[in-house]
């Protein structure tokens, strides 16, 4: 993916789930109980990236921010999404290297660690086929989707670790966050 078109998806890292830009949209709520094994892989995921509260260590270990706190009126919020260009292009989905992490502002001005994302690009790019449809944590990805013109048609898994989502920590949105 070249650098201009994963700077577009960074931009627009939430417009799937617009009005009208979606093919197939998130699941609405899934508070269902996970499994001992979910259980356990999303407190490996947690441990993993906890240090992600402090946002430079984000910076640092290679996430790019996005300047807009995306959210829906109606839907909720996904907050700012910090990106690592290197794992959003290798299509690897690994439970301890998410490809985007997602920020909520503090009342001070500054970010808060939310959630974490795996971007996973479509292989075929036709948003009429899902036969590569990734999973994590016993879940298949939404999509495929895509943001705005230009950008690349994918599937992607947000996971609510370190804000409460009453919606399920598997929702986009969570109708709780303020941007």
């Amino acid at each position: 993916m070249k650098a201009a078109a994963l700077f577009a998806l960074l931009a627009t890292a939430g417009a799937a789930y617009g009005p009208g830009n979606a093919i197939h949209g998130p699941t609405a709520k899934d508070n269902r109980p996970h499994s001992a094994a979910v259980e356990r892989q999303l407190k490996v995921i947690k441990r993993a990236t906890a240090k992600y509260r402090d946002v430079r260590l984000a910076i640092r270990d290679g996430y790019v921010a996005t300047d807009d706190c995306y959210g829906v009126k109606g839907k909720g919020v996904m907050g700012f999404h910090y990106a690592n260009p290197a794992l959003v292009t290798n299509n690897k989905d690994d439970i301890r290297k998410p490809d985007i992490l997602i920020y909520l502002p503090t009342e001070k001005g500054g970010r808060r660690l939310a959630a974490v994302e795996w971007y996973h690009l479509d292989a075929d790019q036709d948003l009429m086929t899902d036969p590569d449809r990734p999973s994590l944590f016993g879940r298949p990805f939404e999509g495929p989707m895509i943001h705005s013109p230009g950008t690349p048609v994918h599937f992607d898994l947000h996971v609510w670790l370190f804000k409460h989502n009453p919606d399920g920590v598997f929702a986009p949105f969570n109708r709780t966050a303020r941007c």
